[in-house]
């Protein structure tokens, strides 16, 4: 504190405060103290415990080095040396841990599992918040046996399914309900990420991270604003569990984290994948009209089809029926024609007969006159014969 001379924490209730370092204090001879301290506080966050290290400070300088302490049931190693030019100071330094749990780090966030950490870090300013917004360097960070509370990678082949076998377009605010839902039924857990840490600007940015267990994973990038202490994170969850007949993006959702009111908040957006949904939902019905269309004409094609059968073996009916009555007409007629032609035989032979036996009758009456005309002649001539012989 007297090479920077300055309150570390923010007196109006700020994460760091920006009141301008003091004036530069030499002091009057170089010294080096080993230190050691059951409780050390680190400035943000949890405070160390059984901490020591080395102190050095000479000429616009004050160094710690072999530093090490317990965070948690972790362990923490490091070093910082800190230079003076004037009102300018400027830090440079160097950060382990290992096997610390990350629920101390960030007991909100809703991640665990054992941390280990190698970064080199600095930066300059002229206040501990100039500090904190310069901070810069790299390095890499493994997460052991990690795990995500409520972030189940099952979660979205099953949403997936679910939605993809219901026939109407699904709604993006239903869709998101669902699959927060569903990432709660389980945490992600044991599995081991290892990813690169980039500082810059006071941020801390752990990432890219890339993750798959069997079909499913995830990835993206968490990140710690060192400025403002808030943390937020995103990651992108994917699956090649999807239907058999799945065209385009294969199914994806974020998720996402952001310190909001001193807790941390999560949410979750699934637009890519309702998007996808609805159009394999609009593809389906178009194809399901179509083949009702088609159906429909092949139906109206069969029953045009069958009508004109009808029409035709009624007509042929209709044909076989007035042949049928012609038939029976002309059967009638000539019945009638012969039955008068019969009858008119019938009479012509009653008239001939008719005829004939008057000619018969009236040849036998001339016959009998005649007859009886030559009896009376015969008789005339006996009596003349008679007379005579009287």
């Amino acid at each position: 504190s007297d090479v920077c001379s300055s309150d570390l924490i923010s007196p109006s209730g700020g994460l760091w405060s920006s009141t301008r370092f003091g004036a530069q204090v030499q002091p009057t001879f170089d010294a080096q103290i080993a230190v050691r301290t059951p409780d050390f506080s680190l400035g943000v966050g949890p405070s160390a415990k059984d901490a020591s290290f080395m102190v050095r400070w000479h000429e616009n300088a004050f160094e710690i080095s072999d530093a090490q302490a317990m965070l948690a049931s972790g362990k923490m190693t490091g070093s910082l040396a800190l230079r003076r030019q004037d009102a300018l100071a400027t830090y440079t330094g160097k950060i382990g841990m290992k096997d610390v749990p990350v629920r101390t780090l960030l007991p909100n966030a809703g991640l665990d599992g054992k941390l280990d950490l190698d970064v080199d870090l600095g930066g300059s300013g002229e206040s501990m918040s100039g500090f904190a917004a310069s901070l810069s360097g790299g390095g890499a960070v493994k997460l052991n046996a990690a795990r995500v509370e409520a972030f189940d990678l099952a979660a979205l082949p099953r949403l997936t399914a679910v939605l993809d076998a219901e026939r109407d377009p699904p709604d993006l605010r239903r869709v998101n309900e669902m699959f927060a839902t569903e990432l709660a039924k389980a945490p992600f857990e044991k599995v081991d990420v290892t990813a690169p840490v980039t500082l810059s600007s006071g941020t801390a940015r752990l990432g890219p991270l890339a993750v798959k267990v069997e079909q499913n994973g995830f990835e993206g990038s968490l990140n710690y604003d060192f400025k403002v202490g808030k943390f937020d994170g995103r990651m992108l969850m994917t699956t090649e569990q999807a239907p058999s007949d799945w065209t385009g993006p294969i199914p994806q959702a974020g998720v996402f984290w952001k310190t909001s009111g001193g807790a941390v908040e999560r949410s979750v957006d699934t637009t890519t994948l309702t998007n996808v949904l609805t159009t394999r939902a609009v593809t389906r019905e178009l194809i399901r009209i179509e083949a009702f269309e088609s159906d429909l004409r092949e139906r109206n094609f069969f029953i045009r089809r069958l009508k004109a059968e009808r029409e035709s073996i009624e007509r042929e009916k209709q044909a076989a029926e007035e042949a049928r009555i012609a038939e029976e007409a002309r059967v009638r007629a000539e019945a009638e024609a012969a039955r008068k032609k019969a009858e008119e035989e019938a009479t012509r032979k009653a008239a001939e007969e008719a005829r004939v036996k008057a000619e018969a009758e009236a040849a036998r009456k001339k016959r009998s006159e005649e007859h009886t005309s030559e009896l009376q002649s015969h008789s005339d001539l006996v009596c003349r014969l008679l007379l005579e012989k009287k």
